[in-house]
C-alpha cells in the first residue's frame, strides 16, 4: 500500500510507551526523510515540595536536559534515522498542540493507551484533546486488542 506524504513535520507524542513507539514507526510512512519527523515529550512540571525543588538541588532545566538525552536515546534505539526531538514542559496535549502550530506540521501521529470509563475520567485523554483542538490533521492509532495475535484468517 502507497501512503500519502506529507511535506512538512510529522509531530509524533512520545511517551515511552510502546504505543508511541509504534506510533513513530507509522509516521516514517507519511515522511520523504527522517528529518521531517518531531518527536515530543511533554514533561510536568516539578512540585515545588518537590526536595529537590526545596533544597535546590534540582530544578526543571536539569530536568529536561536529562530527559532530554533519554528521550534522544529511545528514538535513536528505533534506528528511524535523524530524527529531531523535543522535550516541552506542561500538560501534554497543550504542549503536543503549541508545538505543532509553532512548527507549521502537517500531521500529528498519536498513539492512545485506549482507557475507558473511570481510568479515562481520572487520566483524561491527550489524544482526544490533540484531536478536538489541533490545527492539522492527527491520525490516531488503536492500542492493538489483547487477543489480537495478527491471524487474519
Amino acid at each position: 500500500m502507497s501512503w500519502p506524504t506529507v511535506d512538512n513535520t510529522v509531530l509524533v507524542p512520545f511517551d515511552f510507551s510502546d504505543a508511541s513507539k509504534n506510533a513513530l514507526r507509522v509516521a516514517t510512512r507519511f515522511v520523504h526523510r527522517p528529518e521531517q519527523l518531531l518527536v515530543v515529550h511533554a514533561m510536568a512540571p516539578l512540585p515545588v515540595t518537590a526536595p529537590g525543588a526545596v533544597w535546590s538541588t534540582y530544578d526543571e532545566a536539569g530536568a529536561a536536559k536529562q530527559l532530554e538525552q533519554t528521550l534522544r536515546e529511545a528514538v535513536d534505539a528505533l534506528e528511524l534515522g535523524d530524527v529531531r526531538t523535543k522535550v516541552v514542559l506542561g500538560e501534554a496535549a497543550e504542549g503536543v498542540l503549541d508545538v505543532a502550530a509553532n512548527e507549521d506540521c502537517g500531521l500529528i501521529v498519536i498513539s492512545t493507551h485506549g482507557y475507558t470509563g473511570f481510568k479515562r475520567f481520572l487520566l483524561g485523554s491527550v489524544a482526544s484533546r490533540v484531536v478536538q483542538h489541533a490545527s492539522c490533521a492527527v491520525l490516531v492509532l488503536r492500542p492493538p486488542a489483547a487477543d489480537d495475535s495478527g491471524d487474519a484468517s
